[in-house]
């Protein structure tokens, strides 16, 4: 799953003043792994990459000033932790009924 979050940059004159707010897009590559076939590697690797990814948008989240696109990326964090959440569900039940 590829995952990509907008986020506000900045330019940089030649004095070192950060100037021209600007959106770029944060991307990463997650693979949340099928709750019903996947290792437990498998499932602490993607519960890392997600950990990190968010940490980072969050670091990012901070210069945003439109609410819209605050709200935006927030829901997007939510939706990827829903969607990880969901299969590690489906994970833990598999080794509860043994």
């Amino acid at each position: 799953m590829k995952v990509s979050l907008p986020y506000v940059g900045y330019s940089v004159d030649d004095g070192g003043t950060a100037s021209n707010q600007h959106f770029l897009m944060m991307t990463a590559t997650i693979t949340i792994p099928d709750g019903n076939q996947a290792s437990m590697h498998a499932m602490v690797t993607a519960q890392k990459q997600i950990q990190e990814f968010v940490v980072a948008a969050e670091a990012r989240l901070n210069d945003v000033d439109d609410m819209m696109l605050h709200d935006f990326v927030v829901e997007q964090l939510r939706d990827l932790a829903t969607q990880y959440n969901q299969q590690l569900k489906l994970f833990t039940a598999r080794y509860a009924n043994h």
